[in-house]
């Protein structure tokens, strides 16, 4: 039974590596990093089996911290990239969770009898899983915390380094008796409290970071108001000091000083031209920011050639531009301030296009080649504050859901970004609002019956008719960007809400899809069209149809139809169309199946069913309860598929109208 006892051991001794790793920065590459760690963790594994079989393993686990931790420490500082507080945390961090997990793995095996098979199995699980864990949900945030924070790690590390100590020394070995009550009460207090202090230390790392990028911003905004504040108050002189400079000018004149006349002037243009605002912004804030980095670039020995299309009213917050216009311009200026003057030339585009997107556009000369890494950013050293400018550029286009792209083309750094409208509503504000609209109707309903006789009376006679209903093309976005193409045109139905609920879902979900492909998780050509058309208007039913295709390298077709009872308001679901608790799966299921199966054999297509080439895992079984659907001219009902749902993409996005008479009109 020991043999478990120290395959688990060893076990752990490896995963404590592994988690390590998860989080960890090298200063190396990964293929050197992992062959010396793994090199010699195995140096170190064996060293403890030999002190193991000679010691014990309950000495052992007390003397883990020579054998183990200090020797791993000393490793990993000489790999790491950061030797400060950031590498003493994550070491403190690893390694007691490391314990953490050998210690409840230890407790469970206590109270399963001391069989050790639930110490091994138990650990062949958790120390996996935690590191599943890991990966998906911490890493990234870590490492962006470690490369954009470098101050306040320090006093956690203290903090990760007392609790280290405390829980190797609370500890309950395996074969070691168990403590009383009170030993088990501390052992059991230390490992509840853990996870909530690394939790805590985390999130006050992420707040600190956020707070600091909150001043840098601030400290940019504060330097462009002062810098314009500056300009005005010369302004203000030279308009001041005008009267006395005509006067000098006049006098030259009158003496008939031409050349000394012309020095003068020539001085008073250079005074003007600090004053002269080139961009002419409506947007304050954005004027400020564009002027400040005009005169830096001007120092700078650069020209700076800008094109501004935007009004006064934006609808991004002000500081969210502030940040991604100072940072591109800074980063462009100094990419090109020790280049030779002719190639100092930073182009710089900004419009707001008729559907509210915000379109930045930033070109640089840059001769070396930049490679981008797998986030999108360029892949260049680690140094302190370098890189955080691009890093706040794609962080304020994800907040608004935009479009955010690097990249190097034939000696040019090129940036671009496309900024989002913020939607006015959510679902919760359209109900909120349903519901404000409902009752301010209702109680001035009741008021002007009440109130009023003849309103009541007038109202009798009234017959009762369903709500006017219309749709009305309210909304279409277009833009070229880029290789991304973007065409949206949404309706607008007007005397009925779920029509619009259903119709912002559905168009959301594609941009949603759009944006990821657009963003850099696919490189090459991304495009959007989505539309919707009206296939029936009549008294009782208004049906849309949307569709969408986004278009990468290949094209996928997205469609949803909206079957409304006009007389409802309500939108129809698919049950809606037959008796209450009829099963109407089956025969629907049944009927597709039978047009599947007679389309095949006629060769007028291929469907996912049996006797055709397909694999049974792939074969249509049944329509879903919610199938989509909508009514023809003639009232059947027609089934709709998604592409590549029950067919090859070949197929599009398969229709099967179902004989007369299955499905009922509730409004007949």
């Amino acid at each position: 039974m020991t043999l478990l006892r120290d395959l688990s051991l060893l076990w752990s001794m490896l995963h404590v590596i592994a988690l390590f790793l998860i989080l960890f920065e090298s200063r190396f590459s990964w293929r050197t990093t992992l062959t010396v760690a793994f090199a010699v963790g195995g140096t170190l594994l064996i060293a403890n089996i030999l002190l193991m079989y000679q010691l014990g393993n309950g000495i052992l686990m007390r003397m883990a911290f020579f054998t183990c931790t200090i020797p791993t420490l000393i490793l990993f500082f000489i790999l790491s990239k950061y030797r400060d507080g950031r590498f003493f945390f994550l070491f403190c961090m690893s390694d007691t969770l490391s314990f953490w997990v050998m210690q409840i793995t230890n407790l469970m095996d206590r109270m399963a009898g001391d069989t050790y098979i639930v110490l091994l199995v138990s650990r062949l699980i958790l120390f996996p899983l935690v590191e599943l864990l890991f990966w998906r949900y911490l890493r990234r945030p870590f490492l962006e915390l470690q490369r954009r924070l470098d101050r306040g790690w320090w006093l956690f590390a203290v903090v990760g380094a007392v609790y280290y100590l405390l829980i190797m020394f609370t500890a309950i070995p395996v074969d070691a008796p168990m403590p009383d009550a009170s030993g088990v009460g501390t052992a059991f207090l230390v490992m509840l409290l853990m996870p909530l202090t690394y939790m805590t230390c985390l999130l006050s790392l992420w707040r600190q970071m956020k707070m600091y990028e909150n001043t840098r911003q601030m400290e940019l905004q504060r330097r462009d108001y002062h810098t314009l504040c500056q300009k005005m108050e010369l302004g203000r002189i030279y308009r001041h000091d005008m009267r006395h400079h005509l006067s000098t000018l006049d006098g030259l004149l009158q003496q008939q000083d031409l050349d000394e006349a012309q020095h003068y002037i020539r001085s008073l243009n250079g005074g003007l031209e600090d004053l002269a605002y080139p961009v002419q912004c409506a947007n304050s804030a954005l004027n400020a920011v564009i002027t400040a980095y005009l005169v830096q670039a001007s120092n700078a020995g650069c020209t700076l050639r800008v094109q501004v299309q935007t009004p006064d009213q934006l609808p991004f917050e002000e500081t969210d531009l502030c940040v991604i216009l100072g940072n591109t311009l800074e980063n462009a200026i100094h990419a090109c301030q020790d280049l030779p003057e002719d190639m100092r030339e930073i182009q710089l585009s900004l419009e707001l296009t008729e559907n509210r997107r915000l379109v930045l556009f930033v070109k640089n000369p840059c001769p070396t080649p930049v490679h981008f890494g797998p986030d999108g950013l360029p892949a260049v050293p680690q140094r302190e504050g370098h890189g955080l400018g691009l890093q706040s550029v794609r962080t304020v286009s994800e907040k608004y859901g935009g479009l955010f792209q690097c990249q190097w083309e034939d000696g040019f750094f090129i940036l671009q970004t496309v900024l989002m409208p913020p939607q006015a509503s959510t679902v919760k504000q359209r109900q909120v609002n349903r519901v404000t609209t409902a009752v301010v109707a209702l109680l001035a309903s009741l008021l002007l019956i009440n109130c009023v006789p003849a309103v009541a009376d007038a109202l009798e006679s009234i017959p009762v008719l369903g709500p006017i209903i219309r749709v009305l093309d309210l909304r279409t976005y277009t833009f070229h960007w880029n290789n991304t193409d973007y065409s949206v045109t949404q309706p607008q139905i007007t005397g009925a809400e779920e029509p619009n609920d259903a119709s912002d879902d559905f168009f959301a979900e594609m941009e949603e899809k759009f944006l990821w492909y657009a963003g850099q998780r696919y490189k090459g050509y991304v495009g959007i069209d989505a539309d919707y058309t009206v296939l029936r208007d009549d008294e009782t039913l208004l049906i849309l149809r949307f569709d969408s295709t986004i278009n990468v390298g290949g094209s996928v077709d997205y469609t949803r139809h909206v079957v409304l009872d006009k007389t409802s308001g309500e939108i129809l679901e698919l049950s809606d169309l037959f008796p209450p608790g009829e099963d109407y799966v089956t025969p629907l299921s049944a009927e597709v199946l039978s047009q599947m199966e007679q389309a095949v054999a006629a060769g007028e297509g291929s469907y996912y069913i049996p006797g055709d080439f397909w694999a049974e895992s792939d074969w249509f079984r049944s329509i879903a309860p919610d199938q989509d659907f909508y009514l023809d001219e003639q009232d059947r009902l027609v089934l709709v598929f998604e592409e590549y749902s029950v067919a090859p993409g070949s197929m599009g996005t398969p229709e099967f109208t179902m004989p007369a008479g299955m499905g009922i009109l509730p409004t007949g």
